[in-house]
């Protein structure tokens, strides 16, 4: 054998070892990464509030009952099966009542997390116009909430920045609320309607007025 065939035949079979190597690499890696992204499964978490005045209940998703945090199978259209309950307890009527629905996946995108937000009910004496029916919501009552209703806005405004299938959670939150005498609740401090503005709320503390 010459030493220019022994020379070609070292190169060959380097570059075939070489091809190898990186098909077995790439392909080991994509099925990590599809085990993993099976394995991580989908849930439903709420975010920590103090001094709550609305809880959430009965949540389903994917056509059975989950609970927070609870790994869930789904496919990439999972969000419009989620649904859930938002309890009232407080001694007080609810008037207005906004729930944010929050993906925390958002966050490895440029930006802050996304939030979508969900109203029920009117502001009173908001200057501003209400696209919300009118609502009192009595102590221990609950409103249901479906996300199948608001998919398509849902859907649009996820996908400004990433796509369904790189959403695995969605967080509730209740934002804001507000009771029957006017006072209003958000992130575990009670708020006073202004005399002036009434579209303005004045935080009051941690405690309920009577």
């Amino acid at each position: 054998m010459s030493i220019r065939s022994f020379r070609f035949r070292r190169v060959f079979y380097f570059f075939a070892s070489l091809l190898v190597i990186c098909a077995t690499v790439s392909v080991a890696g994509w099925s990590l990464n599809l085990s993993l992204g099976q394995g991580r499964g989908k849930a439903i978490g709420k975010t920590f509030t103090r001094n709550s005045v609305v809880e959430f209940e009965e949540i389903k998703a994917a056509g059975k009952t989950v609970k927070f945090n609870e790994r869930f199978d789904g496919n990439d259209d999972w969000i419009p099966t989620v649904g859930f309950k938002a309890k009232n307890i407080s001694n007080k009527s609810i008037v207005y009542l906004a729930v944010n629905i929050n993906f925390p996946e958002t966050r490895a995108t440029l930006g802050a997390m996304m939030s979508y937000p969900i109203e029920f009910g009117q502001k009173p004496d908001s200057t501003f116009p209400s696209h919300g029916e009118p609502m009192v919501l009595l102590p221990n009552d609950t409103v249901e909430i479906n996300l199948q209703d608001h998919y398509p806005r849902i859907k649009a405004f996820i996908e400004r920045r990433l796509t369904l299938k790189d959403i695995h959670q969605a967080d509730l939150e209740v934002n804001f609320v507000i009771f029957d005498d006017k006072t209003g609740w958000s992130a575990g401090n009670y708020y006073r309607q202004d005399p002036v503005n009434p579209d303005r709320y004045i935080n009051i503390g941690d405690k309920p007025t009577q």
